[in-house]
């Protein structure tokens, strides 16, 4: 388990608008150091980095207007649930998404999350499924501002030749052995999260 956490900050209420809650936990994942928070509709992020010190600050970009709450103990099963999916994505999600962004932006979030485990699709695949054949580049942008790490499986995203995406959050070799695992997992569940 993560030693240190930084306590989140109260930030300024912004003027007619309800303050969101989110609450979040730190743990320990086969990849790495994740973050994970959620708020009224489901999980909203899930930050996976090198460091731990670079979640909560990461979660505090992602999310400027929210209050931050820390809560392990609150958030303890969610956080298993989501280790556990993160070891073997095949063995599927089963938590309400709080998918957010423009209506194109879910679009493109959906779209990526129907791709199933082992699988892959290129940005001009996206677009096309979409019904947007000319805006493969902002499907790019999309899964660049990804907030929800594996659930929503960006990694899945490769060039039409097969060969992984230079700007991939963790690189190129990563990305292939995150889809390698998937297409050697045993376990046969398919279940996908449930965006809201």
């Amino acid at each position: 388990m993560i030693a240190q956490r930084k306590r989140a900050q109260r930030r300024p209420r912004q003027r007619g608008k309800a303050e969101e809650l989110l609450r979040y936990a730190l743990g320990d994942s086969a990849l790495g150091p994740v973050l994970v928070a959620s708020g009224a509709k489901g999980v909203a992020a899930i930050l996976i980095e090198q460091e731990a010190e670079h979640l909560l600050p990461k979660l505090q970009r992602k999310f400027p207007a929210a209050h931050l709450i820390d809560d392990q103990r609150g958030q303890a099963g969610l956080l298993k649930k989501i280790v556990k999916f993160i070891a073997d994505p095949a063995r599927g999600l089963d938590v309400a998404l709080d998918i957010r962004g423009t209506p194109f932006q879910q679009k493109v979030l959906r779209a990526i999350c129907a791709i199933p485990p082992g699988k892959t699709a290129s940005y001009s695949d996206i677009a096309i499924k979409i019904g947007a054949p000319r805006a493969a580049r902002a499907v790019g942008t999309v899964c660049a501002h990804n907030t929800l790490a594996i659930a929503m499986p960006c990694h899945r995203i490769l060039h039409k030749d097969g060969s992984p995406l230079e700007g991939y959050h963790w690189g190129g070799n990563q990305q292939l052995m995150l889809i390698a695992r998937e297409q050697s997992s045993k376990n046969p569940a398919r279940k996908m999260p449930r965006p809201r």
